[in-house]
This record gives C-alpha cells, sequence and structure tokens, in this order.
C-alpha cells in the first residue's frame, strides 16, 4: 500500500468514527439547545426519515470541511467520494427501513442504529475507493461540490418546509 493510500485509509475510517459519533449525537442536539431554529437546520427536528438522513449528511459535510485541507492535494475526487458516500449511505438507510418496516409494520430501534452504522461503512468504503483514484475528473468533483451544497439547502429549506410526503412526515402511533 503506497503511503497516500494509507494516509487516504486513516483519514476515511476517522470519516466513518466522526459520522458515527456525531451523526449520533446530532440526534440530541436539537432538543438539547432548546429547539434552535438554527440547530434544528441541520440536526432532527422531528422522527421523519428525511430528518434523520441529516445525521449522515451533516457528519460527513463536517468532516470533509476538515479533511479537505488534509488530503485535497493528493485525493483528486475529493467531492465525488464525499457526495458519493452520503447519498449512497442515505439510500440504503431509505431503502433498507422501507423494506422491513413493510414486513414488520413498526421501526425496530436496534436496527435502526445498526443500519445507520453498516450504511455509513459502505458510504465511507465507496468514498475510500474513489479518493485512491488518480483519474483527474476536475469537472465531476465541482458538480459534485456545488450537489452537495444544494442538498444542504435542500435539508434546511424541507426542515421547516417539507413538501407533503411520507418521508418528510413524522410517523404516528396507532392507539
Amino acid at each position: 500500500m503506497y503511503e497516500t493510500d494509507k494516509k487516504l485509509l486513516c483519514l476515511e475510517i476517522a470519516a466513518f468514527v466522526f459520522t458515527a459519533v456525531i451523526g449520533s449525537m446530532l440526534h440530541f442536539t436539537y432538543e438539547w439547545s432548546g429547539q434552535n431554529s438554527l440547530v434544528g437546520l441541520f440536526s432532527p427536528i422531528n422522527e421523519s426519515i428525511w430528518e434523520h438522513l441529516k445525521l449522515g449528511f451533516f457528519s460527513i459535510l463536517f468532516f470533509s470541511i476538515i479533511q479537505n485541507y488534509s488530503i485535497k492535494e493528493t485525493a483528486r475526487n475529493f467531492f465525488i467520494g464525499k457526495l458519493t458516500a452520503a447519498v449512497v449511505m442515505n439510500i440504503i438507510i431509505v431503502v433498507v427501513f422501507y423494506a422491513y418496516t413493510y414486513f414488520t409494520k413498526h421501526s425496530i430501534l436496534a436496527v435502526d442504529i445498526s443500519l445507520y452504522f453498516v450504511a455509513a461503512l459502505i458510504g465511507h468504503i465507496l468514498c475510500y475507493n474513489i479518493l485512491k483514484c488518480t483519474k483527474d475528473m476536475r469537472i465531476l468533483n465541482l458538480i459534485c461540490f456545488i450537489a452537495m451544497f444544494a442538498l444542504a439547502l435542500l435539508f434546511m429549506c424541507f426542515t421547516y418546509y417539507p413538501p407533503d410526503f411520507k418521508i418528510f412526515q413524522a410517523p404516528t402511533k396507532i392507539k
């Protein structure tokens, strides 16, 4: 393994740990802040699936800001990797969550937590492999940077102005 690959691997392991820990903490920051609307922009404000997708997305985004300065000279496809990690993670979470709750008719906390960690791991493995790629894809990298910014804005916008779709609705308990 080349020295650059080792550095990328170490940083991506750190990114996974950050995503796991900070993403888990983000679940509670809105309540801890006394329901501060600014904190609600990047932390779930209710139990909807959409709001919980913020956990992975923003923890990846926050670490990316730090990580980019460490590897921007060696990882030409940084934003391609990070966007892939965030999008794949969230797609896995949505698909598996709706698939298993279709059969169980309710969510299971242990499954949801495990799903978050497994999806984060898969996303970061994909990201690492993209970061190792030496092919220069500057245009695509720029597009992915813009897409990450756009996704962040969508998460923030849909927090307080959600469309009328199931993914944006907090689950209700049937009595």
